[in-house]
């Protein structure tokens, strides 16, 4: 059967009124609104491991009240990684560093750099069997960092420009989604 375009206009029309009263009650649940976000999150770091072909990867977000960032999704990583690194501030590690500098930050070896040695975390993360690890802000369009994408290579390696430069495409869209649905919330 084939229809007109004022007949799919007009259903088209039906099916949004019917859903839009359900979507509105969903954005005020909190409950779904939690599992939508780290389920979006999740998402995400799944994709920096795509992009990347890291080993682990975690993201961050800025904590307003601790002014640090804390893991908020992640993959690959035990308990004492988790632990150690659940809230990093200004200059701490390499997500430390990049949110300190506001730029993306490639440490090819961890246990030859300058970010590293000598510090507690150095253990940790080779404990972590992480030996390669690149972080990129999460900016919004106030120039404030939001948040970190992270992702962990198991062997010293450096991914090319491209790569990083996809990287750096995907934490743009996260920050403005970040953006967009926190002034949904408010």
């Amino acid at each position: 059967m084939r229809i007109t375009a004022n007949q799919a206009i007009k259903e088209a029309r039906q099916i949004r009124a019917s859903i839009t009263p359900q979507l509105k009650q969903m954005t005020q649940d909190a409950r779904f609104r939690r599992r939508f976000r780290d389920s979006m999150l999740t998402t995400i770091v799944d994709q920096a491991i795509r992009i990347t072909g890291a080993d682990m990867a975690n993201l961050q977000l800025v904590d307003r009240a601790s002014k640090g960032l804390r893991i908020e999704a992640q993959r690959g990583f035990s308990q004492p990684f988790l632990g150690f690194f659940n809230c990093v501030h200004d200059g701490r590690a390499v997500c430390g560093t990049a949110l300190r500098n506001r730029s993306q930050i490639m440490v090819p070896d961890v246990a030859e750099s300058p970010i590293f040695l000598g510090t507690p975390a150095l253990e940790v993360v080779l404990d972590a069997s992480v030996r390669a690890v690149q972080s990129t802000p999460l900016v919004g369009p106030d120039g404030c960092v939001l948040g970190m994408i992270s992702t962990h290579w198991q062997r010293p390696w450096r991914p090319s420009n491209h790569i990083l430069y996809l990287l750096s495409l995907l934490a743009r869209g996260v920050a403005d989604w970040h953006v967009q649905r926190a002034s949904v919330i408010q």
